[in-house]
């Protein structure tokens, strides 16, 4: 078959296509007919000269993960500690290797971690050791002074 479109590309476009230029050609069968891919999104049956529909999917699926990829990630996990809630607001800058975590009820609060869960699980863990020094300066405010 590949002999017979090599002999019809030649016949009928030796202007176009010359022997030198065969070589360079991009042709593709599925066993019933053969296809020349004239660019990545031009292909036509060489024998009927019918065009066929191409779409390089590969293509665009990298350049949609790429697009992904790119994108800051936020979103806000709800955690429970000594009977309080607390939002951790998650997020991860595509420049950034890690995760960092910021509470919404304590500005200023911010951990970090090489994942979403690492930085959630230090998020809970710093949490957890603000409000205990918090209730610890409590009781020591409220306790009576010994003179």
């Amino acid at each position: 078959m590949i002999t017979k479109v090599i002999r019809h590309l030649m016949a009928h476009y030796p202007s176009t296509i010359p022997d030198r230029d065969l070589a360079r050609l991009t042709l593709l069968t599925d066993g019933d007919r053969v296809y020349l891919f004239t660019d990545e999104r031009d292909v036509m049956e060489v024998l009927t000269q019918q065009a066929v529909w191409s779409v390089p999917l590969g293509k665009l699926v990298a350049e949609a993960r790429r697009k992904v990829a790119a994108l800051p990630q936020e979103w806000i996990e709800t955690v429970g500690i000594a009977g309080r809630s607390f939002r951790l607001v998650v997020s991860r800058h595509p420049a950034e290797r890690d995760y960092s975590v910021e509470c919404v009820e304590l500005p200023g609060f911010l951990q970090r971690g090489k994942t979403a869960k690492d930085a959630v699980k230090n998020g809970k863990r710093g949490l957890v050791s603000v409000l205990t020094y918090r209730e610890r300066r409590h009781r020591q405010a409220s306790e009576p002074a010994l003179s």
